[in-house]
């Protein structure tokens, strides 16, 4: 289900990004889809169902991804914190340990 979508527009951002919740065996989690295109949040709204294997989004190009090359930033979520449309993708070093404990980062690039 769409819990939030945003478009985070500022240099070096996650650009048009969408969070996703799960549920898998009765317990919720988050997946964090960001540097997208904005057409794949152009006419979205939070709730609605996605199924499984249904595509939903795609590479952004530079302009709209925050300046980056193409590519995906995944990260799996626990608890968004209340966060809606965005999560931090880095941190502090003294934020390490809190966030490593509820998020797990992957980045995909397109080839």
């Amino acid at each position: 289900m769409v819990h939030s979508f945003a478009y985070n527009d500022h240099f070096g951002d996650y650009g048009a990004t969408i969070v996703l919740l799960h549920q898998l065996d009765g317990m919720p989690f988050y997946t964090l889809y960001g540097h997208l295109s904005l057409k794949d949040i152009a006419t979205l709204n939070e709730g609605e169902l996605h199924k499984h294997r249904q595509e939903f989004a795609h590479f952004g190009n530079a302009k709209e991804n925050g300046n980056w090359p193409p590519h995906l930033h995944f990260q799996v979520i626990e608890n968004m914190e209340l966060k809606k449309g965005d999560y931090p993708g880095v941190c502090t070093v003294s934020e390490r340990e809190k966030y490593l404990s509820i998020a797990q980062i992957l980045i995909l690039y397109s080839i």
